[in-house]
């Protein structure tokens, strides 16, 4: 499984690749500075 990250101006998307293809692909507003738990949880239940 590989983790990829794309932290741009606008979003940041996070995205999951397993078996050839990309599972899972979550985007979030790039907002004020977010705790570690508000990503943490997002990607606990797809991995």
């Amino acid at each position: 499984m590989t983790l990829a990250i794309d932290i741009g101006n606008s979003n940041i998307v996070i995205a999951l690749y397993k078996s050839g293809a990309w599972t899972n692909t979550f985007r979030y507003e790039t907002k004020e500075t977010q705790p570690e738990f508000y990503y943490e949880n997002a990607l606990e239940t797809y991995c």
